[in-house]
């Protein structure tokens, strides 16, 4: 059959196994009388080139005849009302399409029609039956082509993943995983699944927190099959899953599993999870590690790394994340969230299982990167004491002398301004004292951050300025390090992350239960608070 190319469509439809479905035609577009030839056009070309997909292999069209207008405030769902001609031309062409053709459609409107999703960046490279009237044909969305020249260049990268499942799936080497769950277990089905692992040279498992508690463990020892052991049961009355004693016996075939120095622990930022474990429920995890997380961030540091995505690029399973946010109501949704729990671990083990060769190519800096994760799991809970009477007596002194400064600010400048207030202080420098903006090289925009404060205290030899300084100087020592909460046994802790950095520095934050700091950026001044042994100690023995 002949192959038409129109404005909006281009190729054979009754033949072509990938049908990619854009939006609308530009005015490039209309003028070559071709859909994607301007430039999000040479975007396509050159990620089905990378894809190994040739263009004429693929149907191109868009849902739209015509240009259409819209803003940064137009939904996906906004874009219909389609033209009643533009919405029979695509019927037809439906008609056309052979029944194992895959639809790729690009960007959020074509997305919303076809399966009825909004959120790209999210649903892109995952697996969905047309919800397009009766047509059931695969849909793998992706990311439109010209988002990539707004700044975005990386998401060719996406796109390029997308194009390569879609090519896959329409030659038949693609399906919707068939997991195997153990969800509800008895007490003899955890046990005796914990037991089974103790077997196995590898398994992958994840724990879900709610309410700052364990609620739920997987585990899973192959990409298709694992267990969701939950600990807390919202319909019963005392929101217990186990009994007491039923728990202890969990919660001590967990630790025998994960202190087994033989087994492989696979997982994704496994040191949220082994952390956790450590301080609440004293389980020191050992045995080599295989972290998903750490090595796709080693190999392809611009990436994102969180398992959404990874499961997006190495396996079949369409996105399922949006269930985490179910332990926020878990009413008649509890089975959900443990299905979601044991999702990951299944995950965790695929993602692993396609990453792993190509990870040798790393392995020095990988190996290096691992070497830190049983000390920083000590350092993590071990933390620092800290002379908490001191911190109070220093709060005192603080807080008096910003009232101080205050009260000298509002007797020199002109009107009373909030110092914290972006917005009062350029009204205050800018308007009333009439001085020329300082501009952000960041922002290029008026700025009255430290370095314009500076200025404007030797250059126009202002006091309110030098004040405003002196009185955000103190208030950040306030409230970053003298206010900073501590641990219930008063130590100062906080959360490590061997690559929390897009360089692959260390970093470190607040702990994962919201306590402690950052202690790679303590404030000089803290070091007099921090002890070498506990202050009460001393106290008691006086």
């Amino acid at each position: 059959m002949k192959v038409h190319s129109t404005p909006w469509c281009e190729g054979d439809p009754d033949r072509a196994r990938l049908i990619i479905v854009g939006e609308a035609p530009s005015f490039v577009e209309q003028s070559a009388h071709r859909p994607f030839v301007g430039p999000a056009g040479k975007v396509l070309d050159s990620c089905l080139h990378r894809a190994g997909i040739a263009r004429t292999e693929c149907y191109i069209v868009n849902i739209f005849s015509q240009s259409i207008k819209k803003d940064r405030n137009t939904k996906p769902h906004d874009m219909f009302e389609i033209p009643e001609d533009d919405y029979y031309r695509l019927l037809e062409d439906f008609k056309r399409f052979p029944a194992d053709a895959v639809i790729i459609p690009m960007g959020a409107t074509a997305m919303h029609l076809l399966c009825n999703q909004d959120k790209v960046l999210k649903c892109r490279g995952s697996a969905y039956h047309s919800t397009f009237e009766h047509f059931t044909n695969w849909v793998i969305p992706t990311i439109h082509p010209a988002a990539t020249l707004r700044g975005q260049p990386l998401w060719q990268y996406f796109i390029i993943s997308d194009l390569k499942k879609a090519k896959r799936w329409s030659l038949g080497n693609g399906s919707i995983p068939n997991h195997r769950f153990t969800l509800e277990p008895t007490l003899e089905e955890s046990l005796e699944y914990l037991d089974f692992l103790q077997t196995q040279e590898q398994f992958a498992w994840d724990i879900e927190v709610w309410n700052n508690q364990v609620s739920c463990v997987s585990f899973a020892h192959s990409p298709t099959e694992a267990i969701s052991i939950p600990f807390v049961d919202m319909d019963r009355q005392n929101r217990s899953y186990f009994t007491p004693s039923e728990e202890i016996k969990v919660w001590q075939a967990i630790d025998r599993l994960l202190s087994n120095p033989n087994i492989t622990k696979i997982g994704q930022n496994l040191m949220f999870d082994a952390s956790w474990l450590f301080h609440f429920h004293h389980i020191l995890m050992q045995g080599p590690v295989k972290d998903t997380m750490l090595a796709h961030h080693i190999m392809y540091p611009d990436f994102p790394k969180g398992l959404d995505f990874l499961c997006s690029i190495y396996t079949d399973m369409p996105y399922y994340k949006e269930d985490r946010k179910l332990w926020k109501n878990w009413k008649g949704q509890q089975i959900k969230f443990w299905e979601y729990n044991a999702r990951d671990s299944v995950c965790t083990f695929e993602v692993w299982n396609a990453i792993e060769e190509e990870l040798k190519d790393y392995q020095q800096t990988y190996d290096m990167t691992l070497d830190l994760f049983y000390p920083l799991i000590f350092l993590i809970e071990q933390g620092m004491h800290v002379d908490k009477q001191a911190l109070a007596d220093t709060k005192v002194e603080i807080t008096a002398k910003i009232h101080s400064l205050m009260a000298q600010l509002h007797e020199v400048s002109e009107w009373e301004f909030n110092p914290a207030s972006p917005k009062q202080c350029l009204e205050y420098f800018y308007v009333t004292k009439g001085i020329k903006p300082y501009v952000s090289r960041t922002t290029g925009k008026p700025s009255c951050d430290d370095k314009a404060m500076q200025r404007l205290a030797t250059t126009h030899r202002l006091k309110e300025a030098s004040l405003v300084q002196e009185i955000r100087r103190l208030n950040k020592l306030l409230g970053t390090y003298v206010d900073v909460t501590l641990d219930e046994d008063s130590i100062l802790r906080c959360f490590y992350d061997p690559r929390g950095t897009w360089g692959g520095r260390l970093s470190s934050s607040k702990t994962l239960w919201g306590t402690g700091l950052n202690m790679q950026n303590l404030h000089p001044a803290f070091k007099y608070f921090i002890c070498t042994e506990d202050p009460s100690d001393e106290q008691t023995s006086e």
